[in-house]
C-alpha cells in the first residue's frame, strides 16, 4: 500500500525531522518573550519553504511512480531509472502546495510554542537565561512532537493520495477500490469502506480515498480488468451494514446503522477540518508536473502516441478497430471477453507505436482457432485447386477427402501463440483461456508462483506481451545475437533459468527473449537477465529507426 511503503515513510520522516530542527533552531539561543516571533520568521523562512517543496516533489515523485507499477506500465520503470536526474524547472512563486504547507506549519508552531511558553510560566522559568531553558524546551517540544508527527503524516498522505488517484485517471483505469488492512487495528471508518468500488473521475473516490483519519494506512488499488465487478460492491449500491473480509467477501453480521452514520460524519468532519482543500491540490498539479517534467499520459500529442485505442464495448467494435487503423487483414475475436480483446489491442496499439516495423509481421490477430482455421481452410482450397489439375475428372468431394487427408489442421495450446507465417502470421489466443478472465488469471498465477513465467507475469497483460516478445524477435532476430547466445549457453550451464528468469526461458533462445520481454514491462523492477534482454530489444527498436 502506498502509505506503508518505505519510501513514503522515510518522506513523512523528512518532513517530521525539518519541523523539529526548524522550531529548535527558532528557539534556541533566544529568550522565552522572543519564541513566538522567531519560530514564526522560521517557518516562513525561504529555508523551509525550499525544504519543504523538495518534500512535496518526492511525494509526487514517489506516488506516480508507484502507481504506475501497480498498472504495470514500462513508465514506472523509466521514472524509477532516471529518479536522480529529473531536472527541475526554476519557479519564483512558491506552489500552492508548498504554501499550504509552510501556511500550516506556521500554525502548528505557533500552538506548540504556546504550549511550551505556558508550562514555562506554570514552572516558574519563562524568563531565565536562554542557555538554562534550551534542555527544558527540548523536554517539552518531545512531549509535543505527536502533534508534528501526525501533522506531516496527515500532509504527505493527503498529497500522495491525491497524486495517486490523479495518475490511475489519467492511465485510464476506470474503478479503484478501498483497500484497508483488517485487524484489531482498523478504524470503524476504513472498515466500513473496505471493498468499496469507486468509478475513478467520481467525486466520491475523491471525497472517500485515503486519509480518512489521523495515521491512516489504507489505499485504493486499480481494479483488474478481469475482475467480474459485482453491483453491489460500487459506492452508489452499497450497504454499509454488510462490511467485507480481507478478501472482499460480504460478512454476515450487520453494522448499526447509527454507527455507520457516525462513521461517515467523522469522515467527512477529518476531511474538512485537517485535509488540503481540493481547490489547491489541483492548482498545484499542473504546475508541479511541469516542474517535475512529468508526462500527463492522456495529454500526450498525437504526433508522440501515435496510434491511440479507445476500449471497445463489443467485440465486433474491437475487431472493426483492429483492421481500420493496423496492417491486420484478418481478425476474428469471437469466443474472447471483451475484457481480454481490449487488453489484446491495447498491447497491440503499443506495440505497433513502440515498433512500427512489426506491422510487416501482423497479418492476423485474434482467437487461435480462428487463425488456424484461416490457414486450413486456405490450404485445402489451394490444394483442392493443385488436385483438381492432376484428376481433371473427380468429382469436388472426391477431391476434398482426398486432400484432408494430406492437410492436418494445426491445433491450439497454451495460453496463446505466435505464427510467423507469411499470410496468416501474427498472434492467436486460446479461447479456453480468453474466453474466462477469472480461470485465465487463475493459471497465471500458479505458473508464477511455480517460477513457470517471471515475477509479475500473472496477467493476461504478460501473456500477451510475451508473444510481442516473438514478434519482435522475428524482425530485429534478438535471440541471435551474441548477447542472447552468451546468456543462455551461461544460464544453461549454471542451471540458473528458474532463479534469474523462469522456467519456461530454458526451452529455447526465443522463448528466453519473449520471457525476458515479459518480465520488462511487467515486472516494476526487472531483475537482471530481463533488464539486459530488454534494453537490447530496445537498442535494436532504436537502431531500427534511424
Amino acid at each position: 500500500m502506498l502509505l506503508n511503503t518505505t519510501r513514503i515513510r522515510k518522506i513523512e520522516s523528512r518532513f517530521l525531522s525539518l519541523f523539529e530542527r526548524t522550531f529548535l533552531k527558532a528557539t534556541k539561543g533566544k529568550p522565552a518573550p522572543a519564541y513566538s516571533k522567531s519560530v514564526r520568521t522560521q517557518f516562513k523562512s525561504k529555508t523551509f519553504e525550499v525544504q519543504a517543496d523538495k518534500i512535496i516533489d518526492d511525494i509526487y515523485l514517489q506516488s506516480i511512480d508507484y502507481t504506475d507499477s501497480q498498472v504495470n506500465e514500462q513508465l514506472s520503470a523509466s521514472l524509477r531509472r532516471e529518479r536522480r536526474k529529473v531536472k527541475v524547472s526554476a519557479s519564483t512563486k512558491p506552489l500552492p502546495i508548498t504554501e499550504e504547507a509552510v501556511k500550516q506549519a506556521v500554525g502548528l508552531s505557533e500552538e506548540v510554542t504556546k504550549s511550551i511558553t505556558r508550562i514555562l510560566k506554570d514552572d516558574g522559568i519563562y524568563l531565565e537565561h536562554p542557555d538554562k531553558l534550551e534542555q527544558r524546551v527540548r523536554d517539552l517540544w518531545g512531549g509535543q512532537k505527536y502533534r508534528a508527527r501526525r501533522f506531516t503524516r496527515t500532509f504527505v498522505a493527503d498529497v500522495a493520495t491525491n497524486t495517486e488517484l490523479w495518475r490511475y485517471q489519467d492511465s485510464g483505469i476506470d474503478d479503484l477500490q478501498f483497500y484497508a488492512k483488517i485487524d484489531e487495528k482498523t478504524s470503524d471508518q476504513c472498515r466500513m469502506l473496505h471493498g468499496t468500488i469507486f468509478r475513478t473521475n467520481s467525486p466520491d473516490a475523491r471525497r472517500y480515498m485515503p486519509p480518512c483519519h489521523f495515521h491512516c494506512r489504507s489505499d485504493i488499488i486499480p481494479v483488474p480488468i478481469t475482475m467480474k465487478v459485482d453491483p453491489k460492491m460500487r459506492y452508489e449500491n452499497r450497504d454499509f451494514s454488510r462490511q467485507m473480509d480481507q478478501d472482499f467477501d460480504f460478512l454476515e453480521d450487520r453494522t448499526d446503522k447509527d454507527l455507520i452514520k457516525k462513521t461517515f460524519e467523522d469522515i467527512d468532519y477529518f476531511r474538512d477540518e485537517y485535509s488540503i482543500d481540493q481547490f489547491i491540490l489541483d492548482e498545484d498539479l499542473e504546475a508541479r508536473l511541469q516542474k517535475l517534467n512529468v508526462k500527463v499520459l492522456s495529454e500526450l500529442p498525437e504526433e508522440e502516441l501515435g496510434l491511440k485505442y479507445t476500449q471497445a464495448k463489443t467485440v465486433k467494435e474491437a475487431e472493426t478497430w483492429v483492421l481500420e487503423n493496423t496492417s491486420v487483414k484478418y481478425t476474428d475475436f469471437k469466443g474472447v471477453d471483451i475484457d481480454i480483446v481490449n487488453e489484446m489491442n491495447e498491447r497491440l496499439s503499443y506495440h505497433l507505436n513502440l515498433a512500427p516495423k512489426i506491422s510487416e509481421k501482423m497479418k492476423f490477430y485474434g482467437t487461435g482457432q480462428a487463425q488456424f482455421e484461416l490457414w486450413y481452410q486456405d490450404e485445402i482450397n489451394k490444394q483442392i485447386e493443385w488436385f483438381r489439375k492432376l484428376h481433371p475428372g473427380e468429382d469436388d468431394k472426391q477431391l476434398l477427402k482426398r486432400v484432408k487427408k494430406l492437410v492436418k489442421k494445426p491445433t491450439t495450446g497454451g495460453y496463446a501463440h505466435t505464427w510467423n507465417q507469411p499470410k496468416f502470421g501474427g498472434i492467436g489466443v486460446n479461447k479456453k483461456y480468453g474466453g474466462d478472465p477469472l480461470e485465465f488469471s487463475k493459471y497465471l498465477d500458479t505458473d508464477v508462483a511455480s517460477g513457470f513465467h517471471p515475477i509479475d507475469c500473472n496477467t493476461p497483460k504478460s501473456t500477451f506481451d510475451h508473444e510481442f516478445g516473438h514478434v519482435l524477435d522475428y524482425v530485429y532476430k534478438v535471440s541471435d545475437s551474441p548477447t542472447v547466445l552468451d546468456l543462455y549457453d551461461k544460464l544453461l550451464k549454471d542451471q540458473e533459468f528458474t532463479k534469474s528468469i523462469s522456467r519456461y526461458a530454458s526451452t529455447n533462445r526465443k522463448e528466453l527473449v519473449a520471457e525476458a520481454w515479459a518480465e520488462y514491462l511487467n515486472n516494476p523492477e526487472p531483475r537482471a537477465v530481463s533488464k539486459q534482454i530488454g534494453e537490447l530489444i530496445m537498442s535494436k527498436i532504436k537502431e531500427g529507426q534511424t
